[in-house]
This record gives structure tokens, C-alpha cells and sequence, in this order.
């Protein structure tokens, strides 16, 4: 009976240790440059926003005129514009919140049926 309470013991000191690696690995991926998300996304066309340290504090999107912004929302590492063009197309675009720079532009259409 005594064995088969020091296994019972090791087995749960394993699994603690186990689960304590686990929460040290997530806080230190979590904590790296490109977070939880990954890697950078090379820069596809740069937008005419300064970068400043600490972030962006003013700028311009570069949008065609008669476009609209339809939303806003954070996405890992990363700022999407939701933005309808005068033509009615849609456009999600990618932007690196610290330099302004578009990162990647998606457009939107209807799935098939």
C-alpha cells in the first residue's frame, strides 16, 4: 500500500511540474516580439502614416476618396481596417500599429454556394 502511495505522490509532482512548463512556455511566447501570432509579415505597401516612438500618433491611411471605414479590430500583433471602396468593393488591411505600415490588404467577397 505504501508503494502504491509514493506512485500516486511522483505521478502528481509530474503532472504539476508538467503544467508549470507549459504556463512557462505560453508566458514566454506570449511575451516574444511576435507574440502568439508568429513571425512578421513582410510589408506590401507602405502606408503614409510616421512612425513615432511609442507608436503611431497621427498620420494618413491613403484610402481612395469616397471610401468608407466600416470597422476596426486588433488581430494578434496587428490593427484590420474594414474599409469599402467607392467602387463597393470590400477590403480588409493589415497594419502594424507601431510603424503605420499596411502589412497585407484582403479583399472580400461573397463564398459560392
Amino acid at each position: 500500500m505504501k508503494a502504491l502511495k509514493t506512485l500516486v505522490v511522483g505521478m502528481g509532482a509530474l503532472i504539476l511540474i508538467g503544467i508549470a512548463v507549459i504556463g512557462v512556455t505560453l508566458y514566454n511566447r506570449a511575451s516574444a516580439p511576435g507574440g502568439l501570432a508568429g513571425g512578421r509579415t513582410p510589408a506590401s505597401a507602405p502606408a503614409t502614416v510616421p512612425a513615432q516612438a511609442g507608436g503611431i500618433t497621427a498620420g494618413t491611411l491613403g484610402l481612395p476618396a469616397g471610401s468608407r471605414v466600416k470597422g476596426l479590430a486588433g488581430a494578434g500583433n496587428r490593427v484590420v481596417v474594414h474599409v469599402e471602396l467607392p467602387s463597393g468593393q470590400e477590403q480588409l488591411l493589415l497594419l502594424d500599429p507601431a510603424t503605420g505600415q499596411v502589412t497585407g490588404r484582403l479583399g472580400v467577397a461573397e463564398a459560392p454556394h
